[in-house]
C-alpha cells in the first residue's frame, strides 16, 4: 500500500520543542488523556457521555433496524477514519526517528502503564483514561502490527524474552494472572539488552487490548444480561422498565460502534491468530523464553514412527 504521509516539519518541530505534548509527567491514565497531544487525538470516539451521540439513537421505540443499523454504520465508518488518522501521526512520529520516535514509543508504553486502573470492574474516572480512548489505543495499535501480523518471517522476530526484561515491568505488571505458575527456586535470570521495534509494538498491542477491548468486551456481555432482565420485567407489566430499557439499548447501540468496526474486528483477530503463532514458534525453538512455558521438555520430541506418519504401538 501507500506509504503514510510524512509529519510536517512543523508539527514535528512543535513535538520536539515541547516534549511535553508527547510526554509529561503523568501518574494516571487519565492525566495523559487529556495532559498529552497524542491523548486527546487518540481520545476522540463515539462515546456514551456524548450528548450528540445519544441524539443518534434517540426514539428507538420508533425507528426501524434500518435505520438504527445505518447510523451505526456511519458513526463506525467516523471511529474508524479517526483510529487511521491517529495512526499515521504516531507513525510519522516514529519515522521521523530521533527523539521524536523515542519519546513516542515512551508515550505508548505509557499508555498501557498507566491505565492498569482499567482492568477493574469498575475503574475511577479521575485514574483511568476513557474507553474511547483505550479502544481506540488498541485500534492504533493494532495497525502498528499490520506489516508483520500476518508475515511469519517478520513474526519471528518477535523476542518473548522481553518479558524478562525491565522494559516489561510497567507494561506488563509482576501481579498480572500468568499461565503457568513458577516458584522462586526457578526464576528465570531478567533479560537485558535492547528489543526491536517489532518486539515492543507486539507487547504494548497485548496490553493494549487486554486494557480496552477485554473490559469493554465484559461490560458489552453484562449489559446485554441486563437488557434480558429489564425486558422480563416489561412482560410482566412494570411500566418502569421500558424506559430503562431504551436507555439500555441505545447504551448497547453506542458501545458495539467502537467494538464491532470490521477493520477493529479483522485486525483483532489477525493479531490473535499472530500471537498464537508466534507463542508457538517460542515454544518450539528451545529458547525457554516463555516464563514457564518453553525450553527442554515442554514440547515431546518426535519418534521416527510419528515423523514417519506411522502410529507408534502401545509402550514406545
Amino acid at each position: 500500500g501507500a506509504r503514510p504521509p510524512q509529519l510536517p516539519p512543523m508539527m514535528l518541530r512543535m513535538a520536539l520543542q515541547q516534549p511535553q505534548l508527547l510526554e509529561q509527567q503523568a501518574i494516571k491514565g487519565a492525566a495523559l488523556e487529556a495532559g498529552t497531544l497524542l491523548g486527546r487525538v487518540v481520545r476522540v470516539g463515539a462515546p456514551i457521555t456524548d450528548r450528540r451521540v445519544v441524539e443518534m439513537f434517540a426514539s428507538l421505540e420508533t425507528r426501524t433496524r434500518a435505520d438504527v443499523e445505518g447510523k451505526t454504520s456511519d458513526l463506525q465508518l467516523q471511529v474508524t477514519l479517526q483510529q487511521a488518522c491517529a495512526s499515521e501521526l504516531i507513525l510519522a512520529l516514529l519515522r521521523a526517528g530521533g527523539a521524536a520516535r523515542e519519546r513516542t514509543l515512551r508515550w505508548l508504553e505509557l499508555a498501557v502503564e498507566l491505565n492498569a486502573e482499567a482492568e477493574k470492574q469498575q475503574p475511577h474516572p479521575l485514574v483511568a483514561a476513557s474507553q474511547a480512548f483505550l479502544l481506540n489505543l488498541g485500534a492504533v495499535a493494532l495497525r502498528l502490527c499490520r506489516p508483520f501480523m500476518s508475515a511469519s518471517d517478520k513474526l519471528a522476530k518477535v523476542a518473548w524474552a522481553y518479558l524478562r526484561s525491565p522494559a516489561a515491568a510497567a507494561i506488563v505488571p509482576e501481579d498480572t494472572t500468568r499461565l503457568v505458575g513458577r516458584g522462586d527456586e526457578d526464576a528465570a535470570e531478567p533479560a537485558t539488552g535492547s528489543f526491536n521495534f517489532i518486539t515492543k509494538s507486539f507487547f504494548i498491542c497485548a496490553r493494549a487490548l487486554h486494557l480496552g477491548l477485554g473490559p469493554a468486551l465484559s461490560r458489552h456481555t453484562r449489559l446485554h444480561q441486563h437488557l434480558g432482565h429489564v425486558q422480563h420485567q416489561m412482560q410482566g407489566g412494570d411500566e418502569m422498565a421500558q424506559q430503562q430499557f431504551y436507555r439500555l439499548l441505545t447504551e448497547k447501540y453506542i458501545t458495539e460502534v467502537a467494538l464491532l468496526g470490521r477493520e477493529f474486528v479483522g485486525d483483532t483477530l489477525a493479531f490473535s491468530a499472530a500471537m498464537g503463532e508466534s507463542a508457538v514458534m517460542e515454544l518450539t525453538s528451545g529458547r525457554g523464553a516463555v516464563e514457564g512455558l518453553g525450553g527442554e521438555g515442554w514440547v515431546a520430541e518426535e519418534t521416527p514412527e510419528e515423523r514417519r506418519g506411522v502410529q507408534a504401538p502401545p509402550g514406545n
